[in-house]
């Protein structure tokens, strides 16, 4: 069982939270809505993003996001990673970045 951070709570963080837990991770969403962490953490449910969706009642949820990077084996960034201080995440956490969407131009040739 890992501790992973889930940075961002739209609908992709939420449903990859869900699934995480669901595989008995220890997972903590981060929110920059205090309202969506509330009902995340107490209503196992995240409304404004994935409606009709009932969460594994063991994530947890905060708006502190350096004290929800700071204790986590895997740091998972669902957001613009310029909004972060990297420096606020364990040394020896592993760190994902998760982007999604078009980049007009080339196409980036696979790492």
């Amino acid at each position: 069982m890992a501790r992973i951070a889930v940075v961002g709570s739209g609908a992709w963080g939420t449903a990859l939270a869900c699934h995480l837990a669901r595989l008995e991770h220890a997972v903590t969403m981060w929110a920059y809505e205090p309202e969506v962490a509330e009902e995340i953490a107490t209503r196992h449910t995240n409304s404004p993003y994935l409606p009709d969706v009932s969460l594994p009642e063991t994530i947890r949820a905060s708006v502190d996001a350096p004290q929800v990077a700071a204790s986590a084996d895997l740091v998972i960034l669902l957001q613009d990673h310029s909004a972060y201080d990297l420096d606020r995440v364990a040394r020896d956490a592993r760190l994902l970045l998760d982007t999604r969407g078009r980049v007009a131009g080339p196409t980036v040739a696979a790492l």
